[in-house]
């Protein structure tokens, strides 16, 4: 009991999953006096953050270890008010989405919404602070779910990711995002950006987090693997466009050389995929906009904020055969991709999240955030798109933090269907190297969040003098 009491004294919403878990279960007493001091962390740190739309439920107590999950305000959830990002619309779902459900049935609690930029293509991003980071952006558009996880509020939150809405923001705070396989039926109560592209994700915080939640809840029955594990990584990392900032491709050509240092098989090819690219955004514009025209009297354009309003609008250029033409092109592309990666006998392929810096805050107001025509200006987006595009699975991680002092993270793909592959090729590859970020700088930033809620915790002291 006294090693139990001693482990338990360095308990925080930081610590992994899985040893909160195990300490939680040995004491009915330990968990409700935790549920207690959580409640109030949450609820003082969301307040600091505006990660979550409203005031965070509190888990329940009958349930020691439950995993707290919040979801995207463009994801139903029943009782809930969905605001979608705006200030103007609020509707209150009779149902829960059908993704919502299915976690639920193994075991997770819903917390509540994650913010998210206006119907997940806007450019509100102030409403949501970067709780690691808080001089940058938390990206866009699950930024409420990058930044509730970052800041210990939700143990693991879901957004959606159509070209890097979930990959994007988890690398902007530092976090590691996972995109799931594209499922019709997953999919049922979501407002999409793209009804093709669209996909569920997942932000935790480490990837051993996300390996512990995948195990412990049997997420396999919601999200079906055709490959689960591979004998012998084997990667490929694309030769990358020249249209990328020169310290995240100095890091990057860096971090391969450590994987192939370390023992790693790791080739270096040409991928003709960059133009491809532009096919994906055509098909997002277009079914955007097809589905806020034949949504007009819920979600009425001039009820929502300009830039979100030409977003939409922009789909109403690209014409019925162009976006047939674009679903073609899409199937040849998969079927390309799929040939790229079996015949050159490679597990993975290794990407940099993002070709550009991360913004500081405020991030400048944009007014068109589709890049529908081609240009020598890589779109934010590019190397994230191709997942989608593909029909990959796709991990993103951090792996180190810039000279300017924002997160740089990599992402790795792979065949569709194929998550714990990926899960289990970033854990490989992140265990044998540097920590991304030293110790005591990250545990700097998580003080902040735990002077901010002192006295939150005092019970669990008393309990553990």
């Amino acid at each position: 009991m006294k090693e139990f009491i001693k482990e338990i004294k360095h308990l925080t919403p930081f610590s992994t999953l899985a040893e909160r878990n195990s300490l939680i279960s040995q004491s009915s007493i330990f968990w409700e006096n935790w549920c207690k001091a959580f409640d109030k962390y949450a609820r003082t740190i969301n307040s600091k953050v505006s990660a979550l739309t409203h005031v965070p439920n509190s888990p329940p107590k009958a349930t020691p270890g439950v995993t707290s999950a919040s979801y995207k305000d463009l994801i139903s959830a029943k009782g809930i008010a969905s605001r979608f990002g705006s200030d103007k619309l609020s509707i209150i779902p009779s149902e829960s989405a059908a993704i919502v459900i299915k976690h639920e049935n193994v075991g997770f609690f819903t917390q509540g919404k994650a913010r998210t930029t206006e119907f997940g293509v806007g450019n509100n991003f102030s409403s949501c602070i970067n709780p690691l980071f808080p001089l940058f952006s938390p990206g866009g558009s699950s930024n409420g779910s990058a930044a509730a996880v970052a800041s210990g509020i939700s143990d693991v939150s879901f957004g959606t990711d159509a070209a890097g809405s979930v990959r994007r923001p988890a690398s902007f705070c530092g976090q590691v995002g996972l995109v799931f396989s594209e499922s019709e039926e997953n999919k049922r109560g979501i407002v999409p950006v793209s009804s093709s592209l669209e996909r569920i994700g997942a932000v935790t915080r480490s990837i051993d987090d996300i390996l512990y939640l995948w195990k412990h809840h049997d997420l396999s029955q919601i999200y079906p693997q055709q490959v689960s594990t591979t004998e012998r990584i084997s990667l490929v990392a694309p030769y990358l466009p020249e249209q990328i900032d020169e310290e995240i491709a100095h890091s990057f050509e860096d971090y391969v050389a450590q994987i192939r240092a370390i023992g790693f098989s790791i080739e270096r090819a040409d991928w003709n995929i960059w133009p491809q690219r532009q096919f994906g955004w055509k098909m997002v514009a277009y079914e955007l906009h097809q589905y806020f025209d034949t949504h007009r009297e819920i979600f009425p354009l001039d009820q929502l904020r300009p830039s979100t309003r030409q977003t939409i609008q922009s789909g109403k250029s690209i014409s019925l055969s162009e976006y047939q033409e674009a679903c073609a092109k899409r199937d040849v592309v998969v079927r390309e991709t799929e040939d790229f990666i079996t015949g050159g006998g490679f597990s993975a392929i290794l990407l940099p999240v993002d070709p550009y810096p991360v913004s500081r805050i405020p991030v400048q107001t944009t007014q068109h955030m589709l890049p529908l025509t081609p240009s020598d200006q890589f779109d934010p987006w590019n190397y994230m798109i191709i997942a989608n595009l593909c029909n990959l699975s796709a991990i993103s991680y951090p792996f180190r933090v810039s000279s300017r002092g924002f997160p740089m993270a990599v992402q790795i793909f792979a065949r569709a269907r194929s998550e714990i592959l990926v899960m289990e090729t970033a854990k490989a590859l992140s265990d044998p190297l540097p920590r991304w970020i030293e110790t005591h700088e990250l545990n700097a930033r998580r003080k902040l969040f735990e002077e901010a809620a002192s006295d939150v915790f005092s019970t669990l002291n008393t309990l553990t003098a």
